[in-house]
């Protein structure tokens, strides 16, 4: 099943979900069931994603980083910040990605029990939602294992110069956001590009 015993998911099982639509839903609120859909809807899934994931993180120079499932729940998924810097800045590149990174919130339509319907979804970066700020969010993704903490990389821009910034160990869900916020006010601030 795809529905995830730990993690989160708007699926039940018996949903029927285009391909487009799990891909947002994974991307803007996390959604694990989402991931794992994705990814058993390729052939020999385990050695495919395991394969794919290395062969790609070898491709963008990321040795240090390791993935074993699509979730991002496994402790054996790990990698150094500048790993995942460098994996968000890759994933930027692709217009798909980007554009589901930005949203604040989407629906997803669904037909369950034979009957469609649309879930609404919130985005899990809460730097999207809220008051307007000094930098532009231009995509983030959010992570939680009980191994690391509270995790959160995010692109942001203020007058066409862009940052990376990635927090690991955040205490709350809240915390990773304000020291990301934080981070990026006083980069903006200090820094000279």
């Amino acid at each position: 099943s795809d529905i995830p015993p730990e993690g989160h998911t708007i699926l039940r099982p018996g949903d029927l979900v285009m391909t487009r639509n799990l891909f947002t839903a994974m991307l803007v609120r996390s959604d694990n069931g989402a991931a794992r859909a994705l990814v058993r809807g390729h052939e020999a899934v385990e050695g495919w994603f395991r394969g794919a994931a290395a062969q790609t993180a070898r491709a963008l120079g990321l040795f240090a980083l390791r993935v074993v499932e699509p979730t991002g729940l496994a402790p054996e998924n790990r990698g150094t910040a500048v790993d995942v810097a460098r994996l968000l800045v890759a994933a930027m590149e692709h217009h798909e990605i980007a554009d589901r990174l930005e949203m604040a919130q989407a629906n997803i339509p669904v037909e369950r029990q034979q009957q469609p319907t649309v879930l609404p979804i919130q985005s899990t970066n809460l730097l999207l939602h809220g008051p307007s700020r000094t930098f532009r969010v231009i995509g983030g993704k959010t992570g939680y294992l009980d191994e690391s903490g509270y995790n959160f990389t995010v692109g942001v821009e203020r007058s066409g110069r862009a940052v990376v910034i990635v927090v690991l160990g955040s205490a709350s869900h809240d915390d990773r956001v304000r020291d990301a916020e934080r981070l990026a006010e006083w980069t903006f601030r200090n820094y000279r590009w």
